[in-house]
C-alpha cells in the first residue's frame, strides 16, 4: 500500500476525530515529547483501531518494545507511572540497571525476571509471563528498585 498523500489545505478545517491503526501498543500523550498526561492502548488483535478526539489534545505518541519487531520478546521500562518519562526498551539480559524504573510493559511471548540486585542477585521480585502492563508499585517495590532483568522465570 503507498503512503496517503495530502493536498495543502486553503481555509481552515475541523478535524473531529482521528482514526489510528496499529498492531502494537502504544501510549498517547497530550504533550509534545511524551509529556503532559497519557493513555495506553495495549493491543489486541481484535482491537486494532482507536478513534481519538482530536482539537489539539494529542502531539505525542510512542509504541511499547522495538520499533521493527512488535513480536520481539522485550521488556519497555519508563521513569514515570503510567508509562511516562524516559524509556528504555532492553531485548537482552541487563546485569546492571542505572535507569530509574517506575513502570513495566513486556512484549513478546517470552518471561522475564526482575531482580532487586545487581547480576540478578537475591530472589526475583516478580516474574513477568503474560502481556500484562505493570506499574512497579503493584509488585510491592518502590520505583528504582529494580536493578536487573534476565529472560525466564
Amino acid at each position: 500500500m503507498s503512503p496517503v498523500q495530502f493536498s495543502p489545505v486553503s481555509s481552515p478545517c475541523l478535524l473531529s476525530y482521528v482514526l489510528m491503526f496499529f498492531d502494537r501498543s502504544v501510549t498517547i500523550y497530550t504533550g509534545i515529547g511524551y509529556t503532559g498526561s497519557g493513555f495506553f492502548v495495549p493491543y489486541s488483535p481484535s482491537f486494532t483501531c482507536t478513534a481519538l478526539l482530536a482539537g489539539g489534545s494529542y502531539k505525542s505518541f510512542r509504541f511499547a518494545g522495538l520499533i521493527e519487531d512488535s513480536t520481539a520478546p522485550t521488556l519497555s521500562f519508563y521513569t514515570e507511572t503510567q508509562f511516562m518519562g524516559q524509556q528504555t526498551v532492553i531485548a537482552t539480559n541487563q546485569s546492571n540497571i542505572v535507569n530509574r524504573i517506575a513502570s513495566v510493559y513486556k512484549t513478546g511471548s517470552e518471561s522475564w525476571s526482575l531482580y532487586l540486585q545487581p547480576n540478578y542477585g537475591g530472589s526475583a521480585v516478580f516474574c513477568v509471563s503474560t502481556d500484562a502492563v505493570l506499574d512497579v508499585a503493584s509488585l510491592g517495590v518502590a520505583p528504582g528498585d529494580i536493578q536487573s532483568a534476565r529472560q525466564g522465570c
